[in-house]
C-alpha cells in the first residue's frame, strides 16, 4: 500500500468536493504538470495541456495498480470534432490507438477488501461512472465500482475483466449514473446494454434515481445531503425493467377494475403493524446494527438473525394483502421498522446468569423463568442443578496445583470471574507450564464452563493486527488465548479490554462504530513460555496479569480424557461435572474472588516466586532492579548518565577491548546500562528509565521510592546499589536470582601487581588499566613486586549479581605516611591522589566482573593501588 502524492488542490477536489475519504483518496490519486508524463500516460505522441491528476485502478486478479486509468486536467481539453470540452480522458496504445480501459476498482486500506467484496453476495455492488464517484460510494460503505464512461464497461463486445467477478448469480447490482440519465439516450442505450448482460450472468440489476435537485452525481449528493442520503437512494433502487416501463409510461394503460390490485398502504401504517405484531420476537440491536430474534434456536436467547429474514417478514405481509411492492417500499418498512424495534439496552442485567432451563438470580440465588425482557444473548450450555458437585474435578485442580491449596483457590476465582463476565477486576490470567501439565485441561474447563458459543478463540497477532478482530467479542464471556506464542510487541487491544476501556470494533462493509465497547469478557493465555512480553514495561500491563504455572507434568501413559470438545459437544470423565462446577465456583464469595485476584502475593503465598520471576520475565528493569539494587528508605542514588568507555586487558600475552560505562557503581542508569549490555537486553533512554523505574517502585511493588534533583541532577530516594554485604533480600523476588550473560565459563585465575585483573577469565576482566611492573605514580619509591593476588574459582555461572568478596581478613597498618593493608601475600598502596580514604577491606568482583577494591563505603578502582614491600 503505497500513498500518492497530490497537491492541496486535487486532494481537497476529491475529499471536499466529492465527499471521498481521505484515506481512500490518498491511495489513488496523484498530480502531475510534466507534458512528456502526460502524453506517455494518455499514449500520445504530446500533450500541450494543463496539469491535473491521475487514477489508476487495481488489477483485480493482481491487485496490484494498473497502467492505465483516468487523467483529468484542471483545464478541459476542446477537440476540434466535439462540441463540448473533455473533462476526462482515458488512456490509449499509442500504436493500435485502441482505447486501454477497465472497471476502476479504487485501492483500499484493506488489501483484501475487493476479494472480500467478490466473496460475499450480500455486498451491495453500486456501479456508477467516474473513479471520484466510485470513492463516494466507498465512503459511504457500497463497493462503488467506476466506469470511465457508461459505454465502457465493456470491450470487443465482452465485460471488461474487472467488472467479471462481481456479475454473478442473484447478486444484486445498482447503477447510480447521474441524475440526469433520462436526458441522454446515448447513457439509456449504453444502460441497456450493460444490464442485459448482467442479466445474462444470472445477476439482478437495479436503478438507483434521484431528483436532480439533490445533485447531478452521487458524490454531489453526499456532500449536499450526507451519507445517509445516498444509502437512502440506493435503498429505494428499483428493477431495471420497473425502471424501463416507467420511461416508456406504459403505466398510464388502465387496466379493468377487477384485475387491480389493492393500493398500498403508506410504508409507516405497515411498519407500526410489523413492529405491534413482532414487537416480542424482533428487535434490532443498534450497536451491532443487526437484526435479533428471540428464541430463535434456543430458549430464553436473543440471537442474530440474516436481514433476509426480516425482508420476508415484510414481503409476506404485503403479499397477504395482494398489493404490489417495489424493492425500494420494501427497504422504506425495513428502515421505519429499525426505528421502531430499536433496542440499546442488551445484556445489562449482570444480576442474572442464564441457563437452559431458566435465569439464576445472582442476588436471591433462585431460579427464575426465561423472559424476552431481559434481552439476554447469552446462556450457558446446561441446566441449572442446586444440588450437582464436583469432586473429581476439585481433586484433580489439587493435583495439577501440586498440593497448593491457595493456587487452586486463584483458579477457583478465576472461573468465577470469567462467568460472572468480570471485566472491571481488570485481570487476565496466563497459565503456563509444558505439554502434560494440565494448563489446557483447565483452559477446557474454562469453555465448557461458559459454552463454546460463549467463547472467542484467538491470537495476540491478530487481537493487535486485525482491525476486524474486536468485533466479535461483544457478547463473549471469555477470550481464550490458547498455545501464546511470545509476543513482543506493544498491546494496546490486550491492554483496553482487560483495563476495561472502550475499544474501538469495525466489520467488513459496516460503518465503523464511532462509540466503542466495552467488552465483558475474561482473557486466558495459555502458553509454554511468558507470552506478553511486550516493551510496555509500565505497570499498565503488569498488574493486571495473573500468572499461575502448571509444572505437575503425567506421564504420557498415566493421562486421561478428562474432558474434550467438539463440534458434537462435550465429552471426557468431567463432563458430568459442570453444573457442579459452577456450583463450586459461584460458592466463592465476592470478597475471596477479588482478595485472590487483587491481593493476589498475599492470598496465595505459593505463588510469590513466581509472580516475581513473572515481572522479572517481561520487565527488563524489574530484572535489574532485583539483582542490583535493595530498599533502604534512607538513601538517595543519583540516577546519572550512561557515559562507555573502552577498557583493554592482557593475559597471557593477548589483549581484549571491552565496553563499560563510568560510575557503574554510584549511577542508577550507568549501572542499569551495564547491566543491560552484560545480559543482551536493549537498554532504554535515561529519561524513560527514570519514570518506568519509579512507576515500577511505586505502582507494581508499592516501594516507597521518590523522584527529587538537586545540585548534582535527578535522584530517587528509596532504595540504592546492592554493596557486598547487603543481606540476601531481593525486591522482588526475596531470593538471589542470577542473570544469565552472553560469556559462559569457568576461570581460576590469579591477580597479580602487573595485571590485577588478569584472571585467567577473559569473559570477566572489566579494569580500564593494566598494571605494569614500572612505577605507576611517578612520586612513589616503592619497587613494585610480581606478587601474585590468587583469587578463588569462580562459580560455573557467569553472571555476578553482587559483588564478590576476594581476600579477607585483612589487618590495617601505616607506613611511610600511607594507609597500608597488610595481606598474607604483600602490602597494597593507596595513592593519595585518589581521593579514596580508608582502610583497604577487600578486593571484590562487581556484577561486570571487574576486580575493584573496597575503601569503606566507597569502591576504587585498582589502577590507583600497588603492592609494595
Amino acid at each position: 500500500m503505497t500513498l500518492l502524492t497530490a497537491t492541496k488542490k486535487h486532494f481537497d477536489e476529491w475529499v471536499q468536493g466529492s465527499g471521498v475519504a481521505p484515506a481512500i483518496a490518498e491511495l489513488n490519486i496523484s498530480s502531475v504538470d510534466d507534458p512528456a508524463k502526460i502524453a506517455e500516460f494518455l499514449g500520445w505522441k504530446g500533450y500541450q495541456g494543463s496539469g491535473g491528476w491521475i487514477c489508476k485502478g487495481i488489477d483485480f486478479k493482481s491487485g496490484k495498480k494498473q497502467p492505465h486509468g483516468q487523467f483529468k486536467p484542471d483545464i478541459p481539453i476542446i477537440f476540434p470534432d466535439q462540441g463540448k470540452p473533455a473533462k476526462y480522458l482515458s488512456c490509449k496504445d499509442i500504436v493500435t490507438k485502441e482505447s486501454l480501459h477497465d472497471a476502476i476498482l479504487l485501492e483500499m486500506p484493506d488489501r483484501d477488501y475487493w476479494e472480500t467484496v467478490a466473496n460475499d453476495m450480500t455486498a451491495i455492488t453500486v456501479i456508477t461512472e467516474g473513479s471520484k464517484k466510485a470513492g463516494a460510494l466507498l465512503t459511504c460503505g457500497f463497493a462503488g465500482i467506476g466506469l470511465q464512461g457508461v459505454e465502457m464497461g465493456f470491450k470487443d463486445g465482452k465485460l471488461v475483466p474487472n467488472l467479471v467477478p462481481f456479475f454473478t448469480r442473484d447478486r444484486s447490482i445498482i447503477f447510480a449514473f447521474d441524475a440526469d440519465i433520462v436526458e441522454k439516450e446515448g447513457v439509456e442505450i449504453a444502460l441497456k446494454k450493460i444490464t442485459a448482460q448482467a442479466k445474462r450472468c444470472g445477476a439482478m440489476p437495479l436503478i438507483a434515481q434521484w431528483d436532480i435537485s439533490l445533485g447531478k452525481g452521487i458524490d454531489d449528493v453526499l456532500v449536499n445531503h450526507g451519507a445517509d442520503k445516498v444509502r437512502e437512494i440506493m435503498a429505494n433502487a428499483i428493477p431495471y425493467k420497473n425502471w424501463l416501463k416507467s420511461l416508456e409510461k406504459q403505466f398510464s394503460r388502465s387496466k379493468p377494475s377487477s384485475d387491480r390490485r389493492p393500493n398500498l398502504p403508506p410504508q409507516s401504517d405497515v411498519a407500526e403493524h410489523l413492529a405491534q405484531t413482532y414487537r416480542d420476537q424482533l428487535a434490532w440491536n443498534v450497536d451491532r446494527q443487526e437484526w435479533y430474534r428471540y428464541g430463535a434456536s434456543k430458549d430464553g436467547v436473543w440471537q442474530q438473525v440474516k436481514p433476509e429474514f426480516v425482508t420476508q417478514i415484510v414481503t409476506a405481509h404485503l403479499k397477504v394483502i395482494g398489493a404490489s411492492y417495489t424493492h425500494g417500499f420494501v427497504q422504506s418498512v425495513l428502515g421505519l421498522l429499525r426505528s421502531e424495534l430499536a433496542d440499546e439496552q442488551w445484556d445489562a442485567r449482570d444480576h442474572l446468569l442464564p441457563f437452559i432451563n431458566g435465569v439464576l438470580n445472582l442476588q436471591s440465588m433462585k431460579l427464575e423463568a426465561h423472559s424476552n425482557g431481559y434481552k439476554l444473548t447469552w446462556c450457558l450450555p446446561y441446566a441449572y442443578d442446586i444440588k450437582a458437585t464436583c469432586e473429581p474435578i476439585k481433586e484433580w485442580l489439587l493435583e495439577s496445583c501440586e498440593g497448593n491449596h491457595d493456587r487452586v483457590q486463584m483458579l477457583r476465582a478465576a472461573l468465577r470471574a470469567i462467568v460472572l463476565g468480570r471485566s472491571d477486576l481488570e485481570k487476565f490470567v496466563e497459565l503456563l507450564g509444558s505439554g502434560g501439565t494440565g494448563k489446557s485441561t483447565f483452559a477446557r474447563l474454562a469453555i465448557a464452563l461458559v459454552g463454546r458459543e460463549n467463547t472467542f478463540s484467538t491470537t495476540l497477532a491478530a487481537l493487535e493486527g486485525s482491525p476486524y478482530e474486536t468485533s466479535a467479542i461483544q457478547h463473549k464471556r471469555l477470550i481464550l488465548i490458547n498455545d501464546a506464542e511470545r509476543w513482543t510487541k506493544p498491546v494496546p487491544v490486550l491492554k483496553a479490554i482487560t483495563g476495561n476501556d472502550f475499544i474501538r470494533t469495525e466489520e467488513k462493509f459496516k460503518q465503523r462504530d464511532s462509540g466503542g465497547m466495552i467488552v465483558k469478557a475474561m482473557v486466558l493465555i495459555t502458553a509454554n513460555e511468558a507470552s506478553t512480553a511486550s516493551s510496555d514495561y509500565t505497570s499498565g500491563l503488569g498488574r493486571r496479569k495473573l500468572t499461575i504455572p502448571f509444572m505437575n507434568k503425567v506421564a504420557p501413559n498415566k493421562r486421561r480424557d478428562l474432558l474434550s470438545i467438539s463440534a458434537t459437544g462435550i465429552s471426557g470423565e468431567f463432563a458430568p461435572y459442570l453444573a457442579g462446577l459452577l456450583n463450586w465456583v459461584l460458592a466463592m464469595s465476592e470478597s475471596e474472588m477479588k482478595r485472590f485476584l487483587l491481593q493476589s502475593p498475599e492470598a496465595c503465598p505459593s505463588l510469590q516466586k513466581w509472580i516475581g520471576e513473572s515481572i522479572l520475565e517481561n520487565n527488563p528493569i524489574a530484572a535489574w532492579l532485583d539483582a542490583q539494587c535493595i530498599v533502604d528508605k534512607s538513601a538517595r542514588v543519583q540516577i546519572g548518565i550512561a557515559d562507555e568507555f573502552t577498557i583493554s586487558t592482557t593475559n597471557e600475552g593477548a589483549t581484549r577491548t571491552r565496553r563499560v560505562f563510568k560510575n557503574s557503581e554510584n549511577w542508577l542508569y550507568a549501572n542499569y546500562a551495564q547491566f543491560c549490555r552484560d545480559t543482551g537486553i536493549q537498554r532504554i533512554s535515561a529519561k524513560r528509565f527514570s519514570n518506568l523505574l519509579l512507576d515500577l517502585l511505586q505502582n507494581q511493588l508499592h516501594i516507597e521510592a521518590t523522584k527529587g534533583r538537586d545540585r548534582s541532577g535527578a535522584f530517587i530516594e528509596g532504595i540504592r546499589l546492592r554493596l557486598p554485604d547487603d543481606p540476601e533480600n531481593y525486591p522482588i523476588t526475596g531470593a538471589k536470582i542470577q542473570i544469565v550473560t552472553d560469556d559462559v565459563m569457568d576461570c581460576d585465575g590469579c591477580v597479580t601487581a602487573e595485571t590485577l585483573d588478569g584472571d585467567g577469565c577473559d569473559g570477566c576482566d572489566g579494569l580500564n588499566q593494566v598494571f605494569s611492573q614500572e612505577n605507576i605514580f611517578n612520586d612513589s619509591p616503592e619497587k613494585i613486586e610480581n606478587i601474585p593476588l590468587r583469587l578463588p574459582k569462580k562459580p560455573s555461572h557467569p553472571s555476578h549479581p553482587s559483588p564478590e568478596p576476594i581476600l579477607a581478613n585483612t589487618q590495617p597498618i601505616t607506613a611511610n605516611n600511607r594507609s597500608v593493608t597488610v595481606l598474607d601475600i604483600g602490602r597494597v598502596v593507596i595513592d593519595p591522589r585518589s581521593g579514596y580514604q580508608g582502610e583497604l577491606k577487600s578486593f571484590e568482583r562487581n556484577f561486570e566482573g571487574r576486580t575493584v577494591a573496597r575503601f569503606g563505603n566507597q569502591i576504587a578502582d585498582p589502577k590507583f593501588l600497588r603492592v609494595v614491600t
